[in-house]
């Protein structure tokens, strides 16, 4: 499927959206660009016929294969028709349907096949400018796919999936200059998609029913790719100077998933006000970044102890930052993960404290590192990836930048550097120190053992292990601690080695 995603990606954007490589922008030089750039992302093209009269270049039987060791996706464009416009411009319409078949085979030999019926209503693409500096502005009223056949292992599989993109926009302006940088940005007004299928196992048949909805949905991204890449090879195309960095946004999404049938039937579903996905990729580093708003999700099912489970999350956030290239010296790395504002029903709560006894406010959890290190081999290199290095790479720096717990009463905040010796490649050495600062623990240990959870003699072995790595802070029931590590291996809690 992932050469599907990036068959699908790719396809849309460069057969609508393709470049010209002559000063004049005819109907032939665009189909020459769009070509050619499809031809550079791997994909053979061939044209049944083609013929041009009135300024109008009309395509017949477009087809595209795209071939990998163990997979190939096709696909089959009954019409492209590329339109002279008066004011100079070229727009681009497709046929109404296309069919894109894949074909995958498993590392056990499982072959997986399967057609999906793409549609489209009102899908032009008009190309204006000149051949070094053009704008392109797409527009649709609606895009939809279909799975309209799946096998695995030579049976028929029970599963039917529909998908509308409503209300699309989109514009993108593609400067050539040696490399070719492209600016675009896109809208649509709304998605919706349905998933139903039949699965049997031991414990008898199951229908499966998944709806998902969303609205407002924005992308924005800049590329810039070098002549001659072949997107195939992501290593060499980053070694080459390709780079992306894109950004989509979405508001109000539903989703609810039933299973009906089988000791699992039950229900999922869902919503979240708003969120962002952000991706950046470039010869020297690969960032992804999340973040979600009003996340609501309730789960019911027989087997459940309470009829239903509901969580509620304020917002949450991922962020990912890493090298991706072999380097020498050290490289910036990051990690975020932000669960603000965390709240279970009332029904999770009675399963384990029935009588309210601990706070039940919302938590959080923040955890934020920065650091320095580097691979010793190429990430993306596949050949490097089957047989990495014993020692893939090493980390010289680490800082936790912020780390956040307010769960239950508690309160846990910290931070702290520390540096890393590698003149061991096989013991990394830490000399730095991170100081904590816990509120409440004291009030939790009585808690608990109020709820029946802690024994007293395993609440008292609690106390005494907060007494050998923390101390009295400067409030009522406030424990700070300070752990430093020494160039020498040893270990040391507010000034007490414990190794």
């Amino acid at each position: 499927m992932k050469q599907l995603r990036t068959l699908g990606l790719a396809s849309v954007a460069t057969v609508l959206l393709g470049s010209t490589a002559a000063q004049a922008l005819t109907p032939a030089d665009v189909w020459t660009a769009m070509k050619t750039r499809l031809t550079s992302m791997g994909q053979t093209i061939s044209v049944g016929s083609q013929s041009e009269a009135d300024g109008k270049l009309a395509l017949r039987n477009v087809t595209g294969l795209v071939k990998k060791p163990n997979s190939t996706v096709s696909y089959a464009i009954p019409e492209i028709d590329l339109q002279q416009d008066k004011d100079g411009s070229v727009t681009v319409t497709l046929s109404p349907e296309t069919d894109v078949v894949f074909s995958t085979t498993s590392p056990q030999g499982t072959v997986t096949e399967g057609t999906l019926k793409l549609t489209q209503d009102g899908l032009k693409s008009v190309v204006a400018g000149t051949d070094a500096d053009m704008t392109y502005t797409t527009s649709a009223t609606s895009v939809g796919i279909a799975l309209a056949g799946l096998k695995s292992g030579g049976k028929d599989q029970p599963v039917k999936v529909d998908g509308k993109i409503l209300g699309i926009q989109g514009t993108a302006h593609i400067v050539t200059n040696g490399a070719t940088d492209i600016d675009s940005s896109g809208s649509a007004a709304s998605a919706n998609f349905t998933v139903d299928a039949t699965t049997t196992d031991k414990t008898g048949s199951a229908t499966i029913h998944v709806d998902f909805a969303t609205k407002a949905l924005a992308t924005e991204a800049k590329t810039t790719v070098p002549v001659g890449v072949n997107m195939q090879d992501i290593a060499a195309a980053l070694g080459a100077g390709y780079a992306a960095n894109t950004t989509i946004s979405y508001g109000p999404t539903t989703y609810a998933i039933s299973r009906v049938g089988g000791p699992s039937s039950g229900t999922l579903d869902g919503k979240v006000d708003a969120g962002t996905i952000h991706v950046t990729m470039d010869k020297g580093h690969l960032q992804y970044d999340t973040d979600s708003k009003g996340l609501d999700l309730n789960v019911t099912a027989p087997v459940l102890p309470v009829p239903s489970l509901g969580i509620k999350l304020a917002e949450s956030a991922f962020r990912l930052l890493m090298p991706v290239e072999k380097a020498d010296a050290p490289q910036p790395f990051g990690l975020l993960l932000k669960l603000d504002g965390l709240e279970i029903s009332k029904e999770l709560w009675g399963m384990f404290d029935p009588k309210s006894i601990l706070p039940h406010d919302p938590a959080t959890l923040i955890l934020d590192l920065a650091g320095k290190g580097n691979w010793a081999y190429n990430f993306f290199d596949p050949a490097l990836q089957k047989s990495a290095p014993v020692i893939p790479g090493q980390v010289d720096e680490v800082s936790l930048n912020q780390l956040k717990l307010d769960a239950v009463g508690t309160h846990l905040i910290g931070t702290g550097t520390l540096k890393i010796d590698n003149s061991d490649p096989a013991v990394p050495k830490p000399d730095g120190a991170i100081n904590l600062t816990l509120t409440g623990a004291n009030g939790l240990l009585d808690k608990l053992g109020e709820m029946g959870l802690l024994p007293k003699e395993q609440g008292m072995a609690a106390r005494m292990m907060l007494g050998l790595f923390a101390r009295p802070g400067g409030g009522p029931d406030v424990l700070t601690s300070q752990l430093e590590f020494k160039p020498d291996g040893s270990i040391l809690a507010n000034g007490q080695r414990i190794k």
